[in-house]
């Protein structure tokens, strides 16, 4: 099919791709009939061409149809020709293109000679700015086209804003076609050098080398950067040129002064940022350190205020406010104690439920100088934990106790957002998820008012909410742990045996954290008096005897400790903090009528039996070793058999009993003139 005198003809193939037979061709051409006027081709005479025009209306309509998509034949060869140079026009667009490509990945290092005077990358930028232009002009050459047609630049100039960040950014290299064909003409037409065409701004300004020697001005703009006052650059620069006045210097360009601000980032990180800042830490280093690897290696204790809606007080609304204590092993937390604020208390209770869970000290303990470290109690708390050999690190840094830092958000992200109550995250967040919307809040805060919403029900809330984080696998939220499918509590307990620190027996355990008093002994019992109600704790038992026959005497003062909300039991130490024994409550028995307990009377005076038995034996033993004179004369101060075994003893060991001594006492002595001493006699005159 094609177009001649302006007239569309067919080839045979054409009427035989439409259904028209080549008899019926034939036969019509032979006849010469009107429908079927053929003529020569005219680059082969061979063929014959059959006009369009003169055809049957059914055989125009087959040809339309199946040979030009239900066109005229007319617009369906002008729309192939156009479609041929469009076709030709991409594969040249292409062409220029993949060279273009090819100078911006390793081409460009045959023009890096040109521009040696550079900086490193100042010089690759150039060399790649260098040859898209040599090309470019040689482009118009090689192909014939008008320096007038913005055709090829506007192609460079789409492909190299597209590609920008993969290749430096070719910021020498003006992306405005008409800046560009400016630059291609100056090298295809005016012959210029390529280094003429594409140089180095601002190459011959030396302004910033000569300012760089300048100290003055800079010590003054880094002395600006590190005041505090975190002034902008533009700021500084003011600054600077209300100084280069007075001391009648000419003032640095404000370029010149944000290069150096600039490079002296690090220098000036410290004093420029707050210790918090998110941007500093990029200038911090950080050791690498192994994971913890069993229970109890260390603990972490801090606080923070609970996401939860504020409940109402006596004094207003007030948040909730959570001290927990965290093992770094496992993740879970041990210990925990709901107030309305930070106090020694609440770590001493928080601390004082991780070790009643676990029953011992860990190796280490982290907290930070929370309110009331000073007290009497804490003081006490940690002196004893000190002597028990734990590690106690005192840290106010966020990066010393990271891990319950950053439990802290995890709690509030994964586990408080579940709840009705939950307010967000702190007002420092800048998470586009970090606060519900005020009106969200004024709901919640209205449903809430409705059911009682008050301290109790906001620490149990929370207290279900850490209860959920101790129990809930890792994998259910933790991508860094989504191969871990067991909880932190469960990690705990399954290395329990491998745990570090020190178990504690619980007379330890409530010299540490129990509440104590001064009590005496009175009537072999203790009684104390706790709002208003008497408890007894009687010391019949014979391991108590010791403690009875040492310390139940008037003024003297035993120290009980006892734990307020189990008092079925208290211990007991001496003056210099030593344990003496564990003594449990005794009831008052019931000795009226059906029910009266008399097995338990039994029991208690067989009990004081014994330590009476035992007084009465230690006594005899100590009498045991009295002289038998000294309990002859003592009668009624020692007791009957006492007494009469000692006057026994007495007339036994008489002379009147014994009758050779008074034999020989009767003999008389017959004294001779050889015994007699006259000087003794003479002086016993006088």
């Amino acid at each position: 099919m094609r177009i001649l005198l302006g007239e569309v003809y067919l080839t045979y193939k054409n009427l035989l791709d439409v259904g028209v037979g080549m008899d019926t061709i034939k036969t019509g051409i032979k006849r010469k009939s009107k429908i079927w006027q053929a003529m020569k081709d005219p680059t082969d005479g061979r063929v014959k061409l059959i006009r369009f025009s003169t055809l049957k209306e059914d055989v125009k309509n087959d040809v339309r149809a199946d040979l030009c998509g239900g066109l005229e034949p007319d617009e369906w060869l002008a729309m192939l020709e156009e479609q041929a140079k469009q076709d030709i026009q991409l594969g040249n667009r292409a062409a220029l293109i993949d060279k273009v490509a090819d100078m911006c990945t390793e081409g460009y290092r045959q023009y890096l000679h040109l521009y040696r005077g550079a900086e490193p990358r100042q010089q690759r930028v150039l060399g790649r700015a260098a040859g898209i232009i040599e090309i470019t002009a040689a482009w118009y050459k090689s192909n014939n086209i008008s320096w007038k047609s913005y055709e090829p630049v506007k192609q460079v100039a789409d492909w190299v804003t597209q590609h920008k960040d993969e290749y430096f950014y070719l910021k020498y290299l003006p992306m405005n076609p008409t800046r560009l064909i400016e630059k291609v003409r100056e090298r295809g037409v005016d012959g210029k050098e390529l280094n003429e065409v594409i140089t180095l701004p601002r190459s011959e300004n030396d302004n910033r080398s000569t300012k760089k020697k300048e100290m003055w001005w800079q010590a003054a703009a880094i002395k600006l950067s590190v005041s505090g006052k975190n002034m902008t650059q533009s700021a500084i620069t003011r600054k600077l040129r209300e100084l280069a006045d007075v001391v009648g210097q000419e003032a640095p360009s404000e370029t010149t002064v944000r290069n150096l601000l600039r490079e002296t980032n690090f220098l000036t990180a410290d004093k420029r940022m707050d210790i918090n800042n998110k941007a500093l830490q990029r200038y911090r280093t950080s050791m690498p350190r192994l994971e913890s690897m069993y229970p109890g290696e260390c603990w972490e204790m801090d606080g923070t205020r609970v996401q939860l809606a504020p409940h109402r007080t006596v004094d207003g609304l007030k948040f909730l406010y959570v001290v927990v204590c965290r093992d770094v092993y496992s993740g879970a937390y041990l210990g925990w104690h709901f107030s309305t604020s930070e106090s020694g208390h609440s770590y001493r209770m928080a601390l004082k439920m991780a070790v009643n869970l676990t029953g011992r000290v860990p190796y280490e303990l982290k907290h930070d100088r929370f309110p009331g470290h000073n007290t009497q109690e804490i003081e006490h708390l940690f002196k004893g934990l000190n002597e028990m050999g734990v590690k106690l690190t005192v840290t106010s840094k966020a990066t010393g106790k990271p891990n319950v830092e950053r439990a802290f958000l995890t709690l509030q992200q994964v586990f408080e957002s579940e709840h009705l109550a939950y307010w967000g995250q702190g007002i420092k967040s800048s998470m586009a998820t970090a606060h519900p919307t005020e009106a969200y809040r004024y709901q919640v805060s209205r449903e809430l008012k409705n059911s009682g919403w008050d301290f109790d029900a906001a620490w149990m809330a929370e207290c279900g909410v850490i209860a959920a984080y101790n129990h809930t696998p890792l994998s259910k939220y933790s991508r860094k742990h989504a191969k871990v499918d067991v909880s932190p509590w469960q990690m705990y307990q399954n290395a329990e045996d491998e745990a570090k620190g020190r178990k504690l027996e619980v007379f330890e355990i409530a010299d540490l954290f129990w509440p104590k008093r001064e009590e005496g002994i009175r009537n072999r019992c203790i009684k104390m008096v706790l709002k208003g109600k008497t408890y007894r704790y009687d010391l019949i038992d014979t391991t108590h005897y010791h403690i009875l026959a040492e310390y139940q005497a008037p003024n003297v003062k035993l120290t009980v400790r006892y734990e307020p909300f189990d008092l079925s039991k208290i211990m007991l130490f001496d003056s210099e903090g030593n344990f003496l024994a564990e003594v449990v409550e005794q009831e008052s028995i019931n000795l009226y009528g059906a029910d009266a307990e008399w097995n338990k009377a039994a029991d208690w005076k067989a009990k004081n039996k014994a330590i009476d038995v035992r007084r009465k034996e230690d006594l005899d033993t100590y009498l045991s070793f009295l002289p038998e004179e000294a309990a002859a004369m003592l009668p009624t101060k020692l007791n009957k058999k006492v007494s009469e075994d000692a006057q026994t003893a007495y007339l036994l060991n008489n002379d009147e009993w014994n009758l050779g001594k008074v034999q020989e006492k009767k003999k008389v002595k017959v004294s001779t003139i050889d015994d007699f001493d006259a000087d003794a006699f003479a002086q016993s005159q006088y």
